[in-house]
């Protein structure tokens, strides 16, 4: 509620300048690394969704921060006894992006974004084969870099995110969180 309050009043100043946007989104992720978490556990299927949301400083160049929370539901494999569970990841991202924007018609802008994203892992699900929380690489950085589209008040955005670091805290690891996203908002 809180952050709604706050989008909203931005917008109250940005219908008079057009430089400050606020946002909600809502997208999916689609996991582009598919090799093996480390020696002990293996991913084998994921569904990826993230919540959040974002304010746009500047119009044709600009600056971008979000928050977002992004929850990743895996099927997971542990190859020393071969047994699989269910486990929850949730992460908070916070990107910050510097962009160009193509104004098209009264309303629309072409966006071109490229950061850096933080994400934590927070959240992990309890689950039947000892996967803890400490075998993940609970920071990391991401490279990120995106196209997009606000259509009156309406924005769809493509991304690829690329992580500096494996998910795994082990050294052997080779899967890494790249993810090409999906994401649809309401800009105000």
């Amino acid at each position: 509620m809180i952050i709604v309050f706050l989008l909203s009043t931005i917008n109250l100043s940005a219908q008079q300048n057009r430089l400050v946007h606020g946002g909600v989104h809502f997208g999916f992720e689609i996991p582009l690394n598919k090799k093996t978490f480390n020696t002990d556990f293996k991913i084998y299927q994921s569904l990826n969704f993230k919540v959040g949301a974002m304010i746009r400083i500047g119009y044709s160049v600009f600056g971008q921060i979000g928050f977002y929370y992004d929850v990743n539901k895996l099927q997971v494999e542990n190859l020393r006894n071969n047994t699989s569970s269910a486990v929850e990841l949730g992460f908070l991202k916070i990107p910050f992006l510097l962009g160009y924007g193509y104004s098209f018609g009264t309303k629309n802008l072409l966006r071109v974004h490229i950061g850096l994203q933080y994400d934590a892992l927070v959240h992990m699900s309890k689950n039947k084969i000892n996967l803890e929380k400490k075998e993940f690489n609970i920071h990391n950085m991401n490279i990120l870099g995106s196209i997009g589209v606000d259509l009156h008040n309406i924005s769809i955005d493509i991304s690829y995110e690329k992580a500096i670091k494996p998910m795994a805290a082990s050294t052997e690891s080779k899967r890494y969180a790249d993810m090409l996203c999906l994401i649809l908002g309401v800009v105000f």
